[in-house]
């Protein structure tokens, strides 16, 4: 994965990186935005994420209608760690302008609390939708999703697929 050439060799040998992306899996993105929202939610999960944890990076096809009135097929992809978690009532905020985690202020996890306001606003300009998932318990860590419209309808590649493999 190309993002990953560009991030921290630290964060890579301090962690197990996994990633599972299918071949042949495309969206449509402004390729700059999307390579800064993957960076944005990476740095995330490598500065939370104890050393020597796992850091998984998938994608695959989405199968709800991301946003209200879009029929069109999506590719969500997901970042998930295996830090100390979001609290519950914290994750609604997360996304906004200059916001951080009530225990991170004085911490020692440095930020300006913008990465994750600026990502929402490329997956968003995008025609996506960008959301964390937590149970804030420790160790369970947090799962960061976003979706990006796919390039080719990916019931059409399916059934492409169905077809190639029919006598």
């Amino acid at each position: 994965m190309e993002v990953l050439e560009h991030t921290d060799p630290r964060w890579l040998h301090s962690h197990h990186v996994h990633v599972d992306i299918p071949e042949g899996l495309a969206i449509l993105a402004n390729e700059q935005y999307f390579r800064q929202v993957l960076r944005n939610v990476l740095s995330n999960a490598f500065k939370y994420a104890p050393a020597d944890t796992e850091v998984l990076v998938s994608a695959g096809p989405y199968n709800e209608v991301a946003l209200p009135g879009d029929s069109a097929p999506q590719v969500c992809i997901r970042v998930k760690d295996a830090g100390p978690g979001i609290p519950p009532d914290e994750l609604c905020n997360l996304f906004g302008q200059f916001v951080r985690l009530k225990r991170d202020i004085s911490g020692k996890v440095r930020g300006s609390g913008l990465g994750l306001y600026l990502s929402k606003q490329m997956v968003d300009a995008m025609g996506g939708r960008i959301w964390a998932e937590s149970t804030g318990t420790p160790g369970q860590g947090s799962c960061f999703c976003f979706t990006l419209p796919a390039s080719v309808p990916l019931v059409s590649m399916n059934t492409m697929a169905q077809e190639e493999s029919l006598p």
